[in-house]
C-alpha cells in the first residue's frame, strides 16, 4: 500500500511541476494553457494514479 502511495504522491508531484512550468516558461496562449491546467492535468493525473495502482496491485 505503502507503493501506491508514494507513486501518487510522485504523480502529484510531476503534475505540480509541470503546471508551473506551463504558466512560467510555455508561450502557449493564456486561454490553452488555463484548459491544459484545469481541465486535462487532473485527469492525466487520476489515470495514471489509477494506472499505477492497479499496476502495482496486480504484480505485487
Amino acid at each position: 500500500m505503502w507503493k501506491e502511495r508514494f507513486g501518487m504522491l510522485f504523480i502529484i508531484a510531476s503534475a505540480i511541476m509541470l503546471s508551473r512550468w506551463l504558466f512560467q516558461q510555455n508561450q502557449w496562449p493564456d486561454s490553452l494553457t488555463w484548459i491544459l491546467s484545469i481541465c486535462v492535468l487532473p485527469l492525466v493525473v487520476l489515470i495514471l494514479a489509477e494506472g499505477l495502482g492497479r499496476f502495482i496491485q496486480k504484480h505485487a
